[in-house]
């Protein structure tokens, strides 16, 4: 990330920013971790590098069509998401993170500025368009510090961000 950035001048260029950078920054972590790293659950319970970019990419598609105001949009949380065997194939499971959050972006695209402060329900209660998006930001991040944390379980605490 040695490219400068322009301050982004609206909420919804923040918001757009902030998703691509991190998509950006899991990506760059996916790219470092072996395959012994993606699928380790460490202590047993712990999920899986694997099952994190599965939630990551379904969650985007979900609130990308909630946007879209199509079906199949925000699920109630039943427990930990786990991805299937077949999802445990690095390259696809980086391209599948990257198409999902293009998809999130190409659907928040058609949100006019001024609906960032309409409502909308989610399983986790009423919010704006404008603070799920800026959760889907953060969820990105989130799941990357879990990345990160993974990498350094198994010996490797390079900082891998900087060859995003």
């Amino acid at each position: 990330m040695s490219e400068a950035v322009a301050t982004p001048v609206s909420l919804k260029a923040d918001i757009v920013h902030r998703i691509q950078m991190g998509k950006g920054l899991v990506q760059a972590d996916l790219n470092a971790m072996t395959e012994e790293m993606l699928c380790s659950c460490p202590g047993g319970k712990a999920r899986c590098a694997y099952d994190l970019v599965f939630e990551m990419s379904m969650l985007n598609r979900a609130v990308a069509n909630n946007l879209r105001g199509e079906s199949g949009g925000l699920p109630s949380p039943e427990g930990w998401v786990r991805a299937p065997r077949e999802y445990h194939v690095k390259s696809s499971a980086i391209k599948d993170l990257g198409d999902s959050t293009d998809e999130l972006l190409s659907a928040f695209e058609s949100v006019p500025e001024e609906k960032l402060a309409q409502e909308i329900d989610t399983p986790i209660g009423k919010m704006t368009i404008g603070r799920l998006m800026t959760i889907m930001g953060a969820h990105l991040m989130y799941h990357s510090g879990q990345l990160n944390y993974i990498q350094t379980i198994h010996g490797d605490d390079a900082f891998h961000w900087a060859e995003a």
